[in-house]
């Protein structure tokens, strides 16, 4: 560590730190922080927003997976019925006053014993007590792709 002080009357004076040059322990990359292969696996993401559900649908693409989007319970249903899911990841809060709780739990009266994970980015204490209530995971926005894929994992196996 060296310090160094220069000061200039009527200017000013300047203090200079110099520190040994540190490097920081790598961060664990999404890319190599999973092991968990996803190849295959069918998941229908239900979110209201068109971004979201796209952004979901390439990242769980490119894991191998086999991805269908609903905007809402109707539309997860209606895909559902078509190709049964592996599992299903609904958003909490949806438009036009329906939920991920909701879609979890019509999809489960085609399909008793589906895996299921909701998201959400609320804050609102009431909201995520109902939701905790419900015994279905919960994990919270924003969410990295380790932490999804490995939730998934556990829900699937």
């Amino acid at each position: 560590i060296r310090i160094e002080v220069t000061s200039q009357e009527d200017a000013g004076t300047a203090f200079t730190l110099m520190l040994p040059k540190h490097q920081p322990p790598r961060q664990k990359t999404d890319s190599d922080a999973s092991s968990v292969s996803l190849g295959g696996v069918r998941i229908l993401c239900i979110d209201d927003e068109s971004e979201v559900r796209a952004a979901l649908e390439a990242l769980l693409s490119g894991m191998g997976c086999q991805v269908e989007t609903a905007a809402g319970t109707a539309d997860g249903l209606e895909r559902a019925r078509a190709s049964q899911p592996d599992i299903l990841i609904a958003d909490l809060r949806l438009a036009d006053g329906d939920d991920g709780i909701t879609s979890i739990r019509r999809l489960r009266e085609l399909y008793p014993q589906l895996p299921a994970l909701l998201i959400t980015g609320d804050t609102a204490p009431d909201r995520l007590t109902m939701a905790s209530g419900t015994g279905i995971k919960l994990l919270h926005k924003p969410i990295s792709a380790h932490e999804l894929t490995q939730a998934i994992d556990r829900e699937i196996n």
